[in-house]
């Protein structure tokens, strides 16, 4: 999930490292020795729920990730299925063979 700080310089994608909310207000991304100040808070209790809703919509894209690959599962499942369309407007001819 990509996310760009406070100031919009930057843009992370969290999932290459850690995000994370330091005792004076500011909120941090750290993946090895790349340290990038993604927001400067007037409090802790702000910084911390600056990663509540990081948290929030990360919570969110995987619950949406995960119904979409449940759907498409589904789909490739229904298109296995053979679906044929009968047009034959002969009573006499059987759309159905094996149902005689």
């Amino acid at each position: 999930m990509l996310i760009r700080s406070k100031n919009k310089m930057h843009i992370v994608n969290i999932e290459n490292g850690v995000v994370s909310a330091e005792g004076d207000g500011t909120v941090i991304f750290r993946a090895g020795k790349i340290r990038i100040v993604l927001g400067e808070y007037s409090s802790a209790k702000k910084a911390f729920k600056v990663l509540d809703m990081i948290q929030e919509v990360y919570a969110d894209e995987k619950v949406v990730e995960y119904t979409l690959a449940l759907q498409e599962n589904e789909f490739k499942k229904y298109d296995k299925r053979s679906t044929t369309v009968c047009s034959s407007r002969d009573p006499e001819e059987s759309c159905f063979p094996d149902a005689k």
